[in-house]
Formats: C-alpha cells, sequence, structure tokens
C-alpha cells in the first residue's frame, strides 16, 4: 500500500506575499484616483469611464503591446476621446495603435499609444459642424454611369447598371459632403492614385502594409467589398476633411491634426543629410542621432574621420564669413570711381574700410 508523505510548515515560519507588477495601462488608467475622477467628469458619468476603460483593455487583449506604452500617452490620448465622447466599442468608430514614437530629446524612442479614427469616426466627426448636413463615400465600377461634377460645388453624377446588373471592378473611389447651404464637397480618387498613396504613406520600414490594405478576391457573383475597399473608402472621406475645403468644429479639427501629426522615423533621405524640404542640413540635426551611432546604423564600416572630414567640406562654404567690416550691408560693391564691380574679398575689404575711416573723419570733425 503506497503512502504518501506530507510537509509540516514549522509554527515560525512566515508567510511569503508577492507584490503585483502592474503593467502601463494598468498603471495608467487603475492606480490614478485624480486621472479616474477626471475620465468620469470627461465622459459624464462613471459609469460611461468604466465602459470606455473596458473597451481599452479589450482592444488591449487583441494588442498586447498597449500593455508596453508610456503611461503619458495613454493618460492623454484616453482623456481626448473621452473628451469627443467617442465609443471605441462601436465598429469602426476609433482604434488604439502603439507607434515607436521619437522623444523630445530627438535621441530617444519609446512605445506610445496613438489614435486612428476609423470610417463611422471620421463621419461623427465630420457631422458635428451645424454647417454640414450629410456626408457619404462611394465606390465606381467599370459598369457604372459616373461623371465628375461641373463645377466644385456640385455632386457628381453617379448612377448604378439597371436591373440589379453585375457592376464589375472598382476603378475608383469618391466622398461627398452636402452643406446646409446647398453646396457640396467632393474628392475622387482612381484605383491608381489609392494604390500610390499605399506604397507612400501605409508601408513600414520593411515595405509592408497591413492586413487591412490587403488586396482580397472580389467575389464574381455578388458586388460586396473587400478590405481593401473599405480603406480606400475611408481613405478619400479623410482626405475631404480639412479646414479649407469642410467647415469642421475646433474640437474635430483638433482631433484630425493631432492623428496626423504622428511623428515618422528619419527617411532615408534624412540619413543622407537631407531635411524634409529637401535642403542640404547637418547630418547630425537630420536625424537626431549622435555621429558615432549614425555611422554604427547605417555607414557600417565606414571610417568615422573620412565622413566628418566630407562634412566639413561641404558645409565649409555656408559656414564661411566674408573678410568685410560687420556694419558691410549685404550687396554687390560697385567702385564709384571706375563703376566696376568689386568681386575679390580683398578689394571689397579695402573698399568698405576707406568708407568706414571717413565717416569716422567726419563724426571727428
Amino acid at each position: 500500500m503506497a503512502t504518501a508523505t506530507t510537509a509540516v510548515e514549522p509554527r515560525n515560519a512566515q508567510a511569503v506575499t508577492t507584490e503585483r507588477t502592474y503593467t502601463n495601462l494598468e498603471t495608467a488608467l487603475y492606480r490614478s484616483k485624480h486621472f479616474t475622477h477626471d475620465l468620469a467628469r470627461f465622459c459624464g458619468t462613471e459609469e460611461a469611464a468604466a465602459a470606455l476603460v473596458a473597451e481599452i483593455f479589450n482592444q488591449a487583449r487583441h494588442n498586447p503591446e498597449l500593455h508596453r506604452c508610456t503611461v503619458d500617452s495613454i493618460r492623454l490620448n484616453v482623456a481626448r476621446i473621452a473628451a469627443l465622447h467617442l465609443n471605441p466599442a462601436l465598429p469602426n468608430m476609433v482604434h488604439f495603435i502603439p507607434r515607436n514614437m521619437q522623444q523630445a530629446d530627438k535621441r530617444s524612442w519609446a512605445l506610445e499609444l496613438t489614435t486612428q479614427y476609423g470610417y463611422a469616426g471620421l463621419r461623427e466627426l465630420v457631422m458635428r459642424s451645424e454647417e454640414v448636413k450629410d456626408c457619404f463615400t462611394k465606390e465606381v465600377c467599370a459598369n457604372d454611369h459616373y461623371e465628375s461634377p461641373a463645377s466644385p460645388t456640385l455632386p457628381p453624377m453617379h448612377r448604378l447598371p439597371g436591373r440589379f446588373q453585375p457592376r464589375g471592378p472598382v476603378e475608383g473611389y469618391y466622398a461627398v459632403i452636402e452643406l446646409h447651404n446647398g453646396n457640396w464637397r467632393h474628392l475622387q480618387m482612381s484605383l491608381a492614385q489609392i494604390e500610390a498613396h499605399v506604397d507612400r504613406y501605409c508601408r513600414d520600414d520593411k515595405g509592408k502594409t497591413s492586413p487591412a490594405w490587403e488586396k482580397g478576391k472580389r467575389p464574381s457573383k455578388d458586388d460586396s467589398l473587400t478590405p481593401f475597399d473599405k480603406q480606400a473608402l475611408k481613405t478619400v472621406l479623410r482626405m475631404l476633411c480639412n479646414g479649407r475645403d469642410v467647415p469642421m468644429t475646433p474640437e474635430s479639427r483638433a482631433a484630425l491634426d493631432t492623428e496626423s501629426a504622428d511623428e515618422r522615423p528619419p527617411t532615408a533621405a534624412q540619413y543622407q543629410g537631407y531635411d524634409r524640404q529637401g535642403q542640404r542640413a547637418a547630418i547630425t540635426e537630420a536625424t537626431g542621432l549622435p555621429l558615432d551611432e549614425l555611422l554604427q546604423d547605417v555607414s557600417g564600416t565606414q571610417d568615422k574621420a573620412a565622413v566628418e572630414t566630407r562634412i566639413d567640406e561641404e558645409t565649409r562654404g555656408k559656414n564661411r564669413r566674408r573678410a568685410v567690416p560687420e556694419d558691410a550691408p549685404e550687396r554687390l560693391t560697385v567702385d564709384p570711381e571706375t563703376g566696376q564691380l568689386l568681386t575679390d574679398e580683398e578689394s571689397q575689404r579695402q573698399f568698405w574700410q576707406g568708407e568706414a575711416d571717413a565717416r569716422g573723419a567726419t563724426a571727428g570733425s
């Protein structure tokens, strides 16, 4: 017969308690009573604030990287969504996305929580303006009858095929916004323009796009939209939503501007010493990285002294100061006696020195 042995714990033994470690997401939303109170004030009631927090944790189940975002970015964006009274639980309203963002010191990077508005969220923000009556988007297929508007304030002409005939493949997309004064705002983009937009703005550093931008197989019998088509419709509406063409409330305008202001990592041109305007700048200022790190990340085994020499040679011409007095105006110098242009630095220096001596003699007399 088998017997089991049990260990008896001594009486003087103390129970070992382990303190729970909270994630950044839990610390930001649960560990501060002041933020919980402010969040309830933004949402209107404590129940609405609790529902918002629950939906954020629900999204964190599908995207665990949200737990590693900085506490400040979590509180900032959650409070912003609460102030806008947007419900993330509704489909295509707002999504919380972790992104690797450059910090204020221009050298360090950290994972921050950012917001991205879906199609329903964009439409909600646009419709809050008292001047907007309606807005919608639509895809244009090969068998549709579509005509561009004859005036910038008129809507396009779009008719579907008669008697439920097949519409064919998608050729483009458009978004329209109707105003209460009777005018319309319109923007259309072809399939080629959308693909160019994706290649330019929607690819990561490895050249990949999100699954939503992958081209699905379009069914041959029904005309249901693919994820690519849905993203394209949202893109057209997002590009139309600007303060220049569409009247928007200050809150909606600020929300969309914040979404567009997300910093991006340095581009290939910036790594070569150019800024975003195409101007040549100091290579460390353009990338925000020390020269040692830049050479290690970009140049590999390239010699540091050789790179510094090349940078000095390129910037020496801009930083060289003229050998003329400090009060000399920035203009071409012409000798009043001979009428000739003084091109060399020595002639300009002698001319301006003589002018300064003459002014000093006049003041002394």
